[in-house]
């Protein structure tokens, strides 16, 4: 709701604590009134909306019925755009108006093996700057590289977000130790 307030008028009105005390000297923050403003913004939303029912198309898992096989078990462009407009639709069902305010919609084509790979060291690089400050520096070999992203890969329908989970989780310990 918030964001269908930003698209009809730009603006967003919000009550803000800050740091002060109130005018009449009361114990707690002052609360101010402020608008942002949104007039000259451009909003980039990302989702995995659709991305189930195209892996178990490809993958044939889910599926009661009868489809016809591709030899390559690929999905044509279109095919793909039509199941992400269905399924965008299906997802914001009882909020039409939502969808009625987005201009473009955008499928993107899953990430390829070697997409994982330049991920993989993007998302290593943030995390050793943002754990270790630059003190230290993690590095993995190609092994552990690879177990990290076959792991994430189990999981195609998130993409990249389950590369930086997974990421994360296996190397808090060793984050911990050098600190």
């Amino acid at each position: 709701r918030v964001l269908l307030g930003i698209f009809d008028r730009g603006r967003l009105s919000a009550y803000i604590p800050t740091n002060r005390e109130t005018s009449s000297g009361a114990r707690g923050k002052e609360i101010v009134h402020t608008t942002l403003d949104f007039s000259n913004s451009v909003f980039i939303l990302t989702s995995n909306i659709g991305s189930e029912q195209l892996h178990a198309l490809r993958t044939g898992k889910g599926r009661i019925g009868f489809r016809k096989e591709n030899k390559h078990n690929s999905l044509t462009r279109q095919e793909i755009q039509e199941i992400g407009q269905r399924e965008l639709k299906n997802a914001f069902r009882t909020m039409p108006e939502f969808l009625n305010r987005i201009d473009e919609t955008i499928v993107f084509n899953d990430l390829k093996p070697e997409h994982y790979v330049q991920i993989f060291y993007k998302l290593l690089n943030e995390a050793n700057e943002r754990q270790l400050g630059g003190l230290y520096y993690i590095a993995a070999t190609t092994e552990a590289r690879d177990w990290l992203i076959r792991k994430a890969r189990k999981h195609p329908e998130y993409g990249a977000r389950e590369l930086k989970r997974t990421i994360d989780k296996k190397l808090d310990n060793l984050y911990e130790f050098y600190k």
